[in-house]
């Protein structure tokens, strides 16, 4: 199914209702406000097929892992290390919203080092290859 692919009035009153439900904590943590548009409400439903209850406790636990981990602050240096390797890499065109994309391929390092540096908080996750 295309991201971009016209929703049908339910499914909008799905990611409104789903919207409602996380908003006291997207409005206390403005960290979330450029995380949570209108799409990512699309996006979590479509990935629980559009379960309204299953989809609001991946977003909360998406909200929370965010919150912690403080993805939208890590820079460069701290990832820098990967690149090295091949497995990660700014690509040569930006986001809608202008900012920098980075693309990691797993498949094409094996340095565990810099993704453990990363990650400050108490819980770690660790993507290991097949």
């Amino acid at each position: 199914m295309d991201l971009f692919e016209p929703i049908s009035d339910e499914q909008l009153d799905l990611a409104l209702q789903l919207k409602g439900l996380v908003q006291d904590v997207v409005q206390k943590h403005p960290e979330l406000r450029l995380f949570c548009n209108d799409w990512t409400y699309v996006r979590y439903l479509r990935a629980r097929s559009w379960d309204l209850s299953r989809a609001h406790k991946m977003m909360v636990g998406t909200l929370h892992w965010r919150l912690e981990t403080r993805p939208q602050e890590i820079v460069w240096a701290q990832v820098e290390q990967e690149a090295e390797t091949g497995k990660t890499f700014v690509s040569p065109y930006p986001d809608k919203e202008g900012r920098p994309v980075v693309v990691m391929r797993p498949r094409c390092g094996s340095s565990v080092t810099a993704v453990l540096a990363v990650c400050t908080s108490s819980s770690a996750v660790l993507l290991l290859q097949a």
